[in-house]
């Protein structure tokens, strides 16, 4: 699966929507918005290391590869997953 097309951010934010049970709509996620945190400007979701755990699993399944919890923990907002999944693909820009 090619993972190097410009809708992977789109498919990212689906998959934390769905994977995670959010009660909010994809297409409010900012691409640049903090994941594990909020940012002055009250952006972000504010998710945990459950939340974490739950996205790698999701990752895994729809992707076909495995994050290393490492890697994962070191991306901060839906354009690092879509940059360290690209990486993994050997699909990186």
């Amino acid at each position: 699966m090619s993972v190097a097309h410009a809708g992977l951010e789109e498919k990212i934010k689906k998959l934390i929507v769905s994977q995670l049970g959010l009660d909010i709509s994809h297409d409010s996620i900012d691409e640049e918005a903090p994941l594990f945190d909020i940012d002055d400007n009250g952006s972000g979701l504010d998710l945990d290391s459950v939340d974490a755990l739950e996205l790698a699993v999701g990752i895994k399944r729809d992707f076909q590869i495995v994050i290393q919890n490492t890697d994962l923990a070191s991306c901060y907002n839906v354009k690092s997953i879509a940059q360290l999944i690209r990486s993994y693909s050997g699909e990186e820009k």
